[in-house]
């Protein structure tokens, strides 16, 4: 009795070990299409990193979002808009040309003509 007892005593801290929840949809499909997406988005926490490849509580968050609307039916693009719309354009690793983003575009040809002059 004493034994067992000192057996279960060993054997009940392994018990309570539990491994990290993969956060990974059901539909294989679904998951690449997502994580395709997802290489496009930067993560906000990270700065370098798609939100593909972080770690980060904020990018998790990111790719449940996503995952739901895709199940919801949104389509890429709408989800890329869902985004930008609550994140801002600095969510986007490839942001769009226009007025607010062309100095960003123009800087490196800037750049390159002052040193070489």
């Amino acid at each position: 009795m004493r034994n067992l007892l000192l057996l279960l005593l060993c054997l009940l801290p392994t018990l309570t070990f539990a491994g990290e929840a993969k956060d990974i949809a059901d539909d294989p499909v679904l998951e690449h299409r997502m994580m395709l997406l997802a290489e496009k988005v930067r993560c906000l926490v990270c700065q370098s990193e798609p939100v593909s490849n972080s770690h980060s509580d904020w990018s998790k968050d990111v790719r449940q979002i996503m995952r739901e609307k895709m199940k919801a039916g949104a389509t890429d693009q709408e989800i890329m808009d869902m985004l930008v719309e609550r994140f801002g354009k600095s969510v986007l690793f490839d942001p769009p040309v226009d007025r607010e983003t062309m100095p960003l575009w123009l800087a490196p040809f800037i750049l390159l003509l002052l040193g070489g002059l």
